[in-house]
């Protein structure tokens, strides 16, 4: 699957999860610019070597790529056109 390019340079940020069976099973907030942004919908999911991404709907509207680098411990988040 191709992924959709990103409209903004990436930056850290914090992302509140939900691990069930598994770490990073999906995220449910995700912090951005001091303001915690609610996930209504996952768009798509994937695994890398480097950890787990997700593409989400938060409740702004934004459409959002947040991805996990493992070995650092630190999330970053991208917003994607729309």
């Amino acid at each position: 699957m191709v992924q959709p390019a990103p409209s903004t340079p990436l930056w850290n940020t914090d992302v509140e999860l939900y691990s069930g069976t598994r770490y990073a099973e999906r995220p449910i907030a995700v912090m951005v610019a001091g303001q915690r942004l609610p996930v209504t919908e996952v768009l798509s999911s994937w695994r890398t070597p480097a950890g787990p991404g997700f593409d989400v709907l938060v409740t702004s509207g934004q459409r959002l790529r947040v991805q996990l680098d493992e070995a650092g411990e630190q999330w970053t988040v991208t917003e994607l056109s729309r």
